[in-house]
């Protein structure tokens, strides 16, 4: 369970978790470092368009960060609600443009205080990005811990199909592509789905090409959007992953599937 104050690494920064909104499902970190230096904008301020917004959204290691919703900035308001919980640094640091005037800044000075002016824009401040993440991608449960541990039904001591493939986790390289298919049966696009799922379509996209742990929140999430059952998507899993099927095609292998799909509904119909 993770919590405001804990610590996490990310895209090779340490950074501190400001705000858990476990009803929005996503987090708020800081930086606990400076990850440049830059001034606010080399010409004017205009707030969102601001050169150092760009280049943070743009930012190439932490566009990367799994599950990432935004890049930005803390506002005076969130500071000065989070500063208990923010580590101090050896310099002066940007925050979120204050929108008093167009060409007015804010930041943090090296004793904790906060300053508005209108005349440090092109001066090189310290740069903490502050980002918001999806819940699950810094507490998900891993798949290989728990997906066929009991979670669905499955005793602990039932031993599962040893599926060799080039994945450090079989399991997650398998199950992403059982999921890719089903998406595909449904007619979804990733960006569709991972709207669906209140996710990133990169986070999705990583899912799917077993780069990505796989949580039971996660799949739980799933099976509401296709209104499959947990023990449905594991027989479909065992379906993809059946020694007999993995020479199969794509098209052979979406038939399977469809015809499997279509009798587990059937029999639920029967079931209500």
């Amino acid at each position: 369970m993770i919590k405001a104050g804990d610590k996490k690494q990310l895209a090779g920064y340490a950074w501190t978790i400001l705000k858990v909104n476990e009803k929005k499902d996503k987090v708020l970190l800081l930086c606990d470092e400076f990850v440049a230096e830059r001034a606010f904008d080399a010409k004017s301020n205009e707030g969102k368009s601001s050169d150092l917004r760009d280049w943070l959204v743009n930012h190439h290691e932490l566009s990367a960060i799994s599950g990432l919703i935004e890049t930005t900035l803390l506002s005076i308001k969130q500071y000065n609600k989070y500063k208990h919980l923010i580590p101090p640094v050896d310099s002066w640091w940007w925050l979120r443009t204050p929108g008093y005037r167009s060409f007015h800044v804010s930041g943090v000075s090296l004793d904790g205080s906060v300053f508005v002016h209108g005349y440090r824009v092109i001066v090189k401040g310290g740069v903490r990005p502050a980002i918001w993440v999806t819940l699950e991608s810094l507490q998900g449960e891993p798949l290989s811990n728990s997906l066929f541990e009991g979670v669905l039904g499955m005793p602990k001591s039932d031993q599962r199909r040893d599926v060799k493939c080039e994945s450090a986790v079989p399991e997650e390289r398998y199950m992403g592509e059982t999921l890719r298919k089903i998406r595909n049966i449904y007619g979804y696009t990733q960006k569709e789905l991972a709207e669906l799922l209140g996710l990133s379509p990169s986070y999705v996209n990583e899912i799917e090409k077993g780069k990505k742990e796989i949580t039971v929140r996660f799949l739980k999430k799933f099976s509401e959007v296709t209104k499959l059952k947990l023990s449905s998507l594991l027989l479909l899993y065992e379906a993809v992953t059946d020694p007999k099927n993995l020479g199969k095609g794509d098209v052979a292998i979406s038939n399977m599937m469809i015809k499997l799909i279509d009798k587990m509904n059937r029999e639920d119909e029967k079931n209500v």
